[in-house]
């Protein structure tokens, strides 16, 4: 099967050209909605779950499993910088492919929506495999994400994403957060 031929199994989210690398509005084209904690997803996500058409994940790690995908396959064959290969391309688009029909057929549902927290440069590539997929940035007000997370850590911040502003503020949580 190649991303231009159906895949044939009958199962929603098969027609892996039509419905997945499809334009923007395809019926199929997959939802990235990146945010960062205490973002406020939790307000957003039960209402695109609630759609008829979108099968909701979050954490699922398929947007840092392309890059990184993507970043061995460069080295492998040798080809710095941001292009991949056809092959490497189609192994990667095979992989993800067989993850989000996965979710698809267990949902029933026709449209992957994911809500990830992954890098930018994890988006970028997936954009590259999928380019039909709508991105949706969810921001919040800086006073609300330092309220949320104040009240979710009231004794600290903890966590691999606030490791780098926790310890350029030791001494201050709100300025940590701040700059977070």
């Amino acid at each position: 099967m190649t991303a231009s031929q159906p895949a044939g199994t009958g199962m929603p989210g098969a027609d892996v050209a039509g419905k997945f690398t499809g334009h923007p509005g395809a019926p199929g084209a997959p939802v990235i909605v990146l945010t960062y904690a205490h973002a406020g997803a939790e307000h957003l996500r039960p209402l695109l779950a609630g759609h008829l058409d979108l099968a909701c994940t979050s954490g699922t790690g398929l947007l840092p499993l392309c890059q990184q995908a993507a970043t061995t396959w460069r080295h492998v064959e040798g080809q710095p910088g941001s292009a991949l290969s056809e092959l490497a391309a189609a192994s990667i688009r095979a992989l993800a492919t067989s993850v989000i029909t996965t979710v698809l057929a267990q949902t029933g549902k026709r449209r992957w929506c994911e809500f990830a927290t992954a890098p930018p440069r994890s988006t970028e590539t997936f954009l590259r495999l999928y380019p039909g997929t709508r991105i949706i940035c969810l921001h919040r007000g800086c006073a609300d994400v330092i309220r949320a997370a104040l009240h979710a850590s009231p004794w600290g911040l903890s966590g691999t994403s606030f490791a780098p502003f926790t310890a350029a503020y030791p001494g201050s949580t709100v300025a940590a957060l701040a700059a977070y």
